[in-house]
């Protein structure tokens, strides 16, 4: 990247936009969800019969099922939540790298079990409460006893990938080891050492075990390319990519690249242009090109905002959804499962139209769920974030 870039990294924590982006990703993520519950089409393909006049069946196999693609929203997440960390490694003084490493990784599962812990306790809780008045969608839920289901959210679903309490936190798995693992290739690729790509390709190829920690490791890796500036050594070998226009245009490039990848079907088979790298996906997983989906998204937009200072990302609901994207992750499954399911059967036969209930449905449980996370922000991640502050390594 460019010396204005680097230089507005080391006066900057972190660039406002990205987290305009991780908002975005949270919303793609229920988005996503509520999709897959109501047009299930738009993820299983014609498996099932069109319920959105036959849009939902072509966004499961479109580049534009980007949009509704939660896979490739969570391993964006997952990507940005490992590069921020990976860049103020890369950025702090080698005097300061051990005290900075020690204390994010110390943090780490605080930051992340005590919000979850909690959301986790006011579902059992909720779950109890309707139950009590014969709500009978929620019945067996949970089967945990109550010491079982404090031990599971607590300490085994970080552990291990899980759906058994909420179907969305099989991601915690990921944000937390694969950041922790991020922040550990960060502290190697201090030294600014060249054989660090070598690492990183052989990280990569060792996520054939489990290719959800793949966007942690692109994330390290982006950071690397970002912070040391090594897009600018190689655009100072290949002369063609000198000059503000040409960043632009390799930008754009990406970006289109990555958003491209981002829809490349999950579950239905590709009859499209798709079919041109479907042969990669059968030989590692659909995962994989959502993951360097993600990386190319991210690594275009940091070069395009490094040319350009407009920005849509860094708008006001955005940077909304951006503080509040913790909040909007977690609250959305219980939101859904609690208010949208159940209160979509009566918006459909109060209105006669599927279509229109559905909507309503989305903007009522869209509210429900900002409300949630503004709430959420201030009683919980606020104290969570001053008894994280006492960590130190």
């Amino acid at each position: 990247m460019s010396k204005q870039l680097t230089d507005s990294f080391k006066s900057d924590t972190r660039y406002k936009w990205i987290d305009g982006l991780k908002g975005i990703a949270c919303m793609g993520v229920f988005t996503h969800h509520f999709f897959l519950l109501f047009f299930p089409s738009s993820y299983f393909g014609t498996e099932f019969e069109s319920r959105l006049l036959g849009i939902d069946t072509y966004l499961s196999t479109s580049p534009l099922g980007f949009i509704i693609n939660g896979n490739f929203w969570v391993n964006l997440f997952i990507l940005i939540s490992a590069y921020l960390p990976a860049c103020s490694i890369m950025r702090c003084t080698k005097e300061d790298i051990k005290e900075k490493a020690g204390t994010m990784i110390l943090k780490r599962y605080p930051r992340l079990a005590i919000p979850v812990v909690f959301i986790s306790l006011f579902y059992y809780f909720a779950i109890k409460v309707l139950n009590l008045f014969d709500c009978f969608y929620t019945k067996d839920l949970i089967e945990y006893r109550f010491g079982e289901y404090l031990l599971h959210v607590g300490i085994i679903q970080f552990f291990r990938e899980d759906i058994t309490v909420i179907g969305s936190f099989w991601t915690l798995h990921e944000l937390l080891f694969g950041v922790l693992f991020a922040i550990l290739l960060s502290m190697a690729a201090k030294k600014e050492n060249r054989f660090m790509f070598a690492v990183y390709f052989f990280c990569c190829a060792a996520c054939i075990v489990n290719v959800n920690f793949l966007a942690a490791i692109l994330g390290a890796m982006l950071a690397d390319i970002v912070c040391f500036e090594r897009l600018n050594e190689l655009k100072e070998k290949i002369r063609l990519f000198n000059g503000r226009r040409m960043d632009l245009v390799l930008s754009l490039a990406l970006i289109v690249g990555g958003i491209f990848l981002g829809g490349y079907p999950s579950y239905e088979s590709p009859h499209n242009i798709y079919r041109l790298i479907g042969p990669i996906a059968d030989i590692t997983s659909s995962v994989v090109l959502h993951a360097f989906g993600a990386f190319l998204l991210l690594g275009g937009l940091i070069l395009f905002h490094d040319q350009s200072e407009f920005s849509v990302l860094s708008a006001k609901p955005c940077l909304f959804l951006g503080r509040h994207c913790m909040g909007i992750y977690l609250f959305h499954p219980i939101c859904m499962n609690i208010i949208g399911y159940p209160l979509s059967g009566p918006l459909i036969l109060k209105f006669n139209s599927y279509l229109l209930a559905v909507l309503l449905d989305y903007i009522i449980v869209t509210v429900l769920i900002l409300l949630s996370s503004i709430l959420f922000g201030y009683f919980v991640e606020r104290p969570c974030e001053r008894i994280c502050s006492r960590i130190k390594a």
